[in-house]
């Protein structure tokens, strides 16, 4: 999946918060046959939406994340 991630950032050059997999036809359809993203998404956030294979990668998309703290104090002998 990490794949994945990389393809979208380099073509589309956004970060990915969430990237989940569900089976084939699974996701609900519009009248006009594309994916109908409002009650996807309210699937997803009402927990019914089931997905096969969740990756979270918040490091990619939240830039103001705090620093690793590296401790400076060193002991002498």
């Amino acid at each position: 999946m990490s794949k994945v991630l990389q393809a979208v950032d380099s073509i589309h050059q956004v970060g990915i918060y969430c990237l989940a997999l569900v089976p084939p036809n699974y996701l609900p359809r519009s009248v006009l046959g594309g994916i109908h993203v409002h009650d996807t998404m309210k699937r997803l956030q009402e927990g019914t939406l089931h997905p096969a294979n969740v990756l979270m990668c918040p490091h990619t998309c939240v830039l103001n994340l705090p620093q690793v703290r590296i401790s400076s104090s060193l002991t002498y002998l």
